[in-house]
């Protein structure tokens, strides 16, 4: 049969003892870990690329960072001055502004926010900001205050560095959520054992295990499976086969709907299965096996070909 199918999928199984084992000793070293560190390395990170002009991930971290402290005013500062001088968004520019002013406590920093929220609010109105509003009055003035503001930038950078090394240098204390997965850990190889040495040991009382000869496979009447029947390899190639007797012979022709292939050839019962050698119109053989329902009114075919191993379902046509 000439075929258009996807590749089979094969299924693997594993111990189950030995995963969790595993599983538990790759999980255990980092339990230890506290919302606050978690946040403090997500800061670092965050400070790291903002230094480098990478924006974008600078953003990232610090969302992340926000996510394990929402209190933090200097991760809503970073993020504010991300969108006003990099991203080009205002308008979330100034609502982190005002979050960061919701939790700091400097006076003097928060007059300087209130003045960038300002300037941020005329440029999206399209204004020119207002004459009360404290600006520098010379380019020195400017280029000071620029330096001092990038200057908060290195030092929370040198603070989030060394915080992160104290947190390396320092082993994490044996805490409980630390030590349960090495616990479970233990508990399962101990339980494992145990079963083991108790089945070598023969302590557990075996049963009889029972042979069962197999049924015989009953003989199929070959005027049973003559006829025409519907198959279908899967959503994409589908067709009909006709198995008619010629000369003695039981002669099968395979046509498929998706392409208009066809493929013939002749075979012989064996018990419950037809077995026969089909070739298309370009001399390509497949090896096929039908075997019927009892009733001859279904069918399974199973065949190998030059795209591999391959499987149909048939129904007689009514």
């Amino acid at each position: 049969m000439t075929r258009l199918r996807p590749q089979p999928l094969r299924a693997r199984a594993y111990r189950l003892v030995p995963c969790v084992i595993v599983l538990c000793a790759l999980l255990a070293p980092g339990c230890g870990r506290s919302r606050e560190d978690t946040h403090g390395v997500h800061m670092q990170r965050g400070v790291e690329a903002y230094t480098r002009g990478d924006y974008k991930r600078a953003l990232s971290a610090f969302e992340k960072a926000l996510q394990f402290n929402k209190n933090d005013p200097q991760a809503y500062l970073f993020i504010a001055e991300l969108y006003d001088d990099y991203l080009g968004n205002k308008l979330e520019a100034i609502a982190f502004y005002r979050e960061f002013l919701k939790r700091s406590q400097d006076e003097k920093l928060n007059a300087r926010v209130r003045q960038w929220i300002a300037e941020a609010e005329a440029d999206v109105a399209g204004e020119t900001p207002g004459t009360d509003l404290v600006m520098p009055e010379d380019p020195e003035t400017e280029l000071k205050e620029l330096r001092t503001k990038h200057a908060r930038t290195l030092i929370l950078l040198d603070k989030y560095r060394a915080r992160v090394g104290e947190l390396e240098a320092a082993p994490a204390a044996p805490g409980r959520a630390q030590r349960l997965p090495w616990l479970i850990a233990a508990a399962l190889s101990v339980t494992a054992a145990a079963v083991v040495l108790v089945a070598r040991m023969g302590w557990v009382p075996r049963r009889k295990r029972v042979v069962r000869e197999p049924a015989p496979t009953p003989e199929l009447d070959q005027r049973l499976i003559l006829g025409r029947y519907f198959w279908v390899e899967n959503e994409f190639n589908l067709g009909t086969v006709a198995i008619a007797q010629e000369d003695g012979k039981i002669r099968v022709e395979s046509t498929s709907l998706s392409t208009n292939a066809r493929s013939v050839g002749y075979g012989s019962l064996e018990k419950d299965a037809l077995k026969v050698e089909l070739a298309d119109d370009t001399g390509l053989t497949a090896p096929t096996t039908f075997r019927f329902s009892p009733d001859g009114m279904s069918f399974t075919a199973e065949w190998t070909d030059d795209l591999g191993p391959g499987m149909a379902i048939g129904v007689r046509e009514r």
